[in-house]
């Protein structure tokens, strides 16, 4: 039996014991389910993997803050706050995505669902706090018009032309292979 047919199996099981009807594999080795209405979880089973790719997608097309990414890497610190997941950022899509590896190595119906459920109830719970970080990181940025005027020491129009115009010729210098953060 090869690993798609393992987990299609452990996936019957689990469905059977809950009473829920648990999506099946397709030719690809992938399923997915919509969790309460909020976000799809995809199981994969690339061929000839040992492992399972758990994954959902909780941001799409995301651009954020460097406050915003700081809490995710914070909390991926040793996979605590995250119930062993990880947060990644899909860099084609800028999809912020929970994910977590499972090893087939020993792995029962029994602790495939018990793995599932803690990385929804983490997905859930990060669902809902990555909208309250976003919102927090992004007040911290927000300087006011008057505030901006005010730091800038009262620039007349000739000196803000001219920054201007050094700014937009940086813009056309060729990409840097690194980025600087403020």
């Amino acid at each position: 039996m090869n690993r798609q047919e393992e987990l299609s199996n452990y996936l019957r099981d689990i469905s059977y014991r809950l009473g829920v009807g648990l999506p099946a594999l397709d030719q690809n080795g992938v399923c997915a389910m919509r969790y309460d209405d909020k976000f799809n979880v995809i199981l994969e089973v690339p061929d000839a993997s040992d492992d399972i790719y758990m994954y959902a997608i909780l941001m799409s097309q995301h651009t954020a803050s460097v406050q915003f990414y700081q809490k995710l890497l914070e909390a991926n610190f040793l996979c605590m706050d995250t119930e062993r997941a990880t947060f990644c950022l899909d860099k084609e899509s800028n999809d912020i995505v929970l994910c977590r590896t499972i090893e087939f190595e020993n792995l029962t119906a029994d602790k495939l669902e018990k793995v599932i459920n803690q990385f929804l109830s983490a997905a859930d719970k990060w669902n809902n706090k990555l909208i309250e970080i976003e919102h927090s990181a992004a007040n911290k940025n927000v300087i006011p018009q008057s505030a901006q005027d005010n730091k800038s020491g009262g620039q007349n129009k000739n000196q803000k032309k001219e920054k201007d115009k050094q700014d937009n010729q940086k813009k056309d210098l060729p990409p840097s292979q690194f980025t600087m953060m403020a």
